[in-house]
């Protein structure tokens, strides 16, 4: 799913945005792939949004639904990725969560939030990743 919305304080403070600014989200669920026979076949297993300055990439594949590779993308527009730093916690799931990955009322989730940056650690990518704990 591909998306654009003003970017609240988490997205905005790791992207160094002004609250508020344009940013493209990109919406992955991936699918739990287990051997034949598993109970839970093709159910969603994760959530994962990469979020990105939209004024950077806008005009880019990036912008169109499909696959993109981000690395690729950034470095032919002059951004190229140098590192990341990762954040992670558990947290009590959200209502959203909940129903899209079939979890119970009370389930914890995995939160990692990675900030991809440049050699001159220009933040330029956020992928927020949500998985059952």
């Amino acid at each position: 799913m591909l998306s654009q919305y003003a970017a609240i304080i988490a997205v905005a403070e790791r992207l160094l945005l002004a609250l508020g600014s344009r940013v493209l989200v990109r919406r992955t669920v991936p699918l739990h792939t287990g051997p034949a026979g598993d109970a839970r076949p093709n159910a969603p297993d994760s959530l994962a949004d990469e979020y990105y300055p939209y004024d950077l990439v806008h005009d880019t594949p990036l912008a169109s639904p499909g696959p993109a590779d981000p690395a690729g993308v950034l470095a032919t527009i002059g951004h190229k990725l140098r590192g990341h730093t990762d954040e992670l916690r558990p947290r009590l799931a959200s209502t959203e969560e909940r129903r899209l990955l079939h979890l119970a009322q009370v389930s914890v989730v995995l939160e990692l939030a990675r900030t991809a940056h440049t050699a001159d650690h220009e933040p330029i990518i956020l992928l927020h990743h949500n998985s059952p704990w």
